[in-house]
């Protein structure tokens, strides 16, 4: 299991279910929900990235906007699960203004693990 965000930027783009579709090609979807993340799950969320340069935009840029969150399963055939993130990041990722970071995916079964408690009570 891994925990994927699809961040504010894709659905204010309208792109959340072309994205949700192309995971449910691949993947089960365990769960999914729609959340209104505050600065304290966001801090919580990110807390490795906490000093870093981007650390202050990355929590700026997401908090009090909806986002969802999804627990998704690994199925035998498929590619690894942060793998395609990285792939749909860069196919998805550019519009007008430039790069957006649309997607989160957990680095590690840990991190799904502590991540997944934040955003699924």
């Amino acid at each position: 299991m891994n925990l994927v965000l699809i961040k504010p930027d894709a659905l204010q783009r309208g792109i959340a279910g072309l994205l949700i579709h192309e995971y449910e090609s691949r993947y089960r979807i365990a769960d999914l929900a729609l959340r209104w993340p505050d600065r304290a799950i966001l801090e919580a969320h990110y807390m490795e990235h906490a000093g870093k340069v981007f650390y202050h935009y990355l929590i700026l840029s997401m908090r009090d906007r909806h986002l969802m969150a999804m627990k998704v399963v690994q199925l035998s055939h498929s590619p690894p699960i942060r793998e395609f993130t990285l792939g749909l990041r860069e196919k998805y990722g550019a519009d007008r203004e430039g790069p957006r970071n649309l997607l989160h995916c957990s680095d590690s079964k840990e991190a799904a693990i502590r991540e997944s408690k934040l955003w699924f009570l």
